[in-house]
């Protein structure tokens, strides 16, 4: 028997289908309804829950699993910059700031940071777009070394 128990009001993928589906009920003992996106309703009993991937983190039908890494323009210049090239998340939970030297520092992600990125004081780009950052500050560097 599957260790996945539906909870009502939780979001699935029925993995047999690929299909997004929407628990509306379960019973204490063997069965749950489920509904898709075309309104269907279905009967899932226990000895098929293993059908059944819990999407923690699901708000609705057009919601997208993350995919990672990302890649994010913190838009900071001068001393507020700390030498922090770009950033890079590596998981739901955390993330890492490429310093211009390449070196890379770990850190959680938070509730603050998700806040930043939403609000627009963090960018989300391409990979590309962060490896240009990266490249240009070692320009810089280059350049101010050569006037040395």
């Amino acid at each position: 028997m599957s260790e996945v128990k539906p909870v009502a009001g939780q979001w699935y993928e029925y993995t047999h289908a690929k299909q997004r589906v929407l628990c509306v009920a379960q019973n204490d003992k063997d069965a749950c309804v489920i509904r898709d996106k075309d309104g269907e309703f279905e009967v899932v009993y226990a000895f098929n829950y293993d059908l059944l991937k819990h999407l923690p983190d699901c708000t609705g039908w057009d919601w997208e699993e993350e995919t990672f890494p990302q890649w994010i323009d913190h838009q900071q210049s001068g001393k507020s910059r700390s030498n922090v090239a770009c950033i890079k998340r590596t998981s739901k939970d955390l993330y890492v700031c490429v310093r211009d030297d390449g070196g890379e520092e770990l850190y959680q992600w938070s509730d603050d940071c998700a806040e930043r990125l939403k609000s627009g004081f963090w960018k989300q780009i391409t990979e590309a777009e962060a490896l240009a950052l990266l490249e240009k500050v070692r320009r810089l560097e280059r350049a101010v070394e050569r006037q040395r």
